[in-house]
């Protein structure tokens, strides 16, 4: 190992060395082939193609050096070349599992989808040990341990089955047809690969934490535990000597777990003499030679966890400064960027005026509340973007939509979703008919998944609303029912017109529908006074916009089960703070008797001593030792 020299460095000389004067010699072979799989589509250094140049020429080449030649095509846009080397590799026999996902990627790069599918369930049937160990990587750039622990834990003639489960799944989430999820899965690591990939990898192998994180100014604490949770290294694969070395910039990162943004903003960094604050966040400090360099900031828009979220990118010296490379905790206190992000979430607008820089205040902006309830907002984004993938429907125009979805019935009793939407009127395109009045048609689509048996049930229709013409600030609102086994069902819900790229999503991923003889409760279904009717509530006024003013009136319906005729029972409410500002705390109870096996109860609760902000309404009905309890968010607003 000569001076400033790696370990790694040096392995790759002497491998040379003793190529060049035996290119049979088996051992060095053995190590240059484990060293070069093992490093899965890491862009190969000078020294490492010319060994592998040679040793892909050979008639006698190993499959698995075969596999990363093909590889090393594919990151260059070689994609027919590859799969012809592929297909050499599979003649010499390198593993069937590999060669399957392999091709799955490069027919991806082709633009041939349904080909890349079915060969991705290839490699699955069955799974080799190798095979498994590269779909188990492929995993781990959407799921945590703790998931891919789960994957660990299936018996190896088991693979192919938790896969079809796994990605039927998401199909569901995304309320999308079969096979679709994978399909993008697919095509977002290619593309991820090809547009993300961090310069010169292994000159960035010594960071263990990324500085150029915002915080740690007046009145915003550093965000370590955050720097400390991004993901620098990919998803290892046994054996890997590189998986120091960072391979995709955060980019790539929510690129595959979150798929394009539905909205994106990009603006200049603050200039350097303007805002020392917000350039000492991005990392610079005065002496920097790229001192002057203006590298973008951008927002990354998506629709995750039931709301819309904000990821922020940035330049660093960890993955380069040539573009937003990495995730920051907030956007630099600048107007400039709020703004832009202001245009996209209206929410954002009364902190982006706040920033005005032609108003000096006497303390720094970071510590007034106006600043640090978004950037706490904006942290929490970042977390998300880091711990979770997504599937919402990538909108160019998403409608500002209320869709909300309640459990009603039980084992005893007729079960099925009852699905409430409010769409703004300005979002929605309507036909004039020839009396004045307009017609809104939309398609709507909803996909249940069990996932106790993988069964999904789906409903897809085409419903036309005639209305007169509505105010700018009205909402089209309307209902569906759709009848549903006992069990905890995945529901997603999208809605959008034909031909526009516009439309709304919604997601819930536990909707329980008892399946019981014993004590159990519907959801609760929330509505307000004038609400829209609904006749399965007994013309029971559903409130479909999902949120209420202060001072206002909640109005709620929902289903004790499993109580004979006159049987005595308690029932307690209570509303209790979450988030947002919530302050404030009612409880009410009640002793009710049962009208039978299914009793529907109506109650009415005020709101007037509660602040604005998110709420816990939690409903719990005992009767004897039995207990059943369900919960809702409240918004008042």
């Amino acid at each position: 190992q000569r001076s400033g020299e790696t370990h790694l460095e040096a392995t790759r000389r002497h491998l040379a060395a003793s190529l060049d004067a035996d290119p049979e010699f088996a051992p060095s072979l053995d190590l240059f082939e484990s060293l070069l799989f093992a490093a899965g589509d890491r862009t190969l250094p000078e020294i490492e193609r010319a060994i592998l140049a040679r040793a892909v020429a050979r008639a006698a080449a190993r499959p698995h050096l075969l596999v990363v030649h093909a590889r090393a095509l594919r990151t260059a846009q070689r994609h027919a070349d590859a799969l012809a080397m592929l297909d050499r590799a599979a003649a010499r026999g390198a593993d069937r599992s590999v060669i399957a996902l392999e091709r799955a990627r490069t027919l991806t790069g082709l633009g041939d989808s349904t080909a890349a599918a079915s060969e991705y369930w290839r490699g699955l049937t069955p799974t080799t040990g190798v095979g498994r160990a590269l779909y188990r990587q492929d995993l781990g750039w959407i799921l945590r341990d703790d998931s891919l622990a789960t994957f660990d834990a299936v018996p190896d003639d088991s693979v192919s089955v938790w896969l079809v489960r796994f990605w039927a799944q998401r199909d569901a989430a995304a309320a999308e047809q079969p096979g679709a999820r994978l399909r993008a899965h697919l095509r977002r690591w290619v593309e991820a690969h090809q547009y993300f990939r961090v310069p010169s990898p292994e000159r960035r192998n010594f960071y263990t934490r990324f500085w150029g994180i915002a915080g740690g100014t007046d009145c915003i604490a550093s965000a370590t535990a955050l720097v400390d949770s991004l993901p620098l290294r990919a998803p290892e694969f046994p054996g890997d000597q590189r998986a120091h070395e960072p391979l995709l910039d955060h980019r790539g990162w929510l690129w595959i777990r979150h798929g394009a943004p539905v909205a994106r903003t990009t603006v200049p960094s603050p200039a350097a003499d303007a805002l020392p604050e917000a350039l000492a966040d991005l990392g610079i400090v005065p002496g920097d030679e790229d001192r002057a360099q203006s590298v973008a900031i951008e927002s990354w828009v998506y629709w995750v966890d039931g709301r819309w979220r904000a990821f922020h990118l940035g330049g660093s010296a960890v993955f380069g400064s040539h573009a937003p490379t990495t995730l920051r905790s907030y956007l630099p206190l600048s107007q400039g960027p709020w703004l832009a992000l202001a245009e996209i979430l209206p929410s954002y607008l009364k902190a982006a005026l706040f920033l005005n820089p032609d108003v000096r205040r006497l303390i720094p902006n970071s510590c007034y509340a106006e600043i640090q309830t978004p950037v706490a907002t904006m942290r929490e984004d970042a977390h998300v973007a880091i711990t979770t993938d997504s599937d919402s429907p990538r909108w160019r125009r998403p409608w500002n939509a209320a869709i909300q979805s309640f459990a009603i019935g039980a084992g005893t009793a007729p079960s099925r979703a009852l699905v409430t939407f409010a769409i703004p009127a300005r979002s929605l395109l309507g036909d004039t008919l020839p009396d004045g009045r307009l017609a809104y048609r939309l398609q709507f689509r909803g996909v249940a998944f069990r996932g106790r048996d993988g069964q999904r049930v789906t409903w897809d229709t085409t419903r036309t609303f005639v209305t007169r013409p509505l105010a700018a600030d009205a909402n089209l609102s309307g209902l569906f029912e759709w009848p549903l086994p006992p069990g905890t069902w995945q529901l997603a819900v999208r809605t959008w017109q034909a031909g526009d790229s516009s439309g709304a999503y919604a997601l819930r991923p536990a909707l329980a529908i008892p399946d019981t003889a014993g004590l159990a409760l519907s959801d609760l279904v929330t509505g307000e006074i004038g609400g829209l009717p609904w006749a399965g509530g007994g013309m029971f006024p559903l409130n479909t916009r999902g949120a209420y003013p202060v001072g206002g009136e909640l109005q709620l319906w929902f289903e004790v089960y499993g109580l004979a005729a006159g049987t005595p029972f308690r029932s307690r409410f209570e509303l209790t703070p979450i988030a947002g500002g919530a302050k404030g705390r009612a409880v009410v109870s009640a002793q009710e008797v049962s009208d039978g096996p299914v009793t529907a109860l109506r109650r009415t609760l005020g709101l007037a001593d509660l602040a604005p902000g998110t709420y816990r309404l939690a409903v719990t009905v005992e009767a004897g030792a039995a207990v059943a309890r369900r919960e809702q968010p409240i918004v008042i607003r």
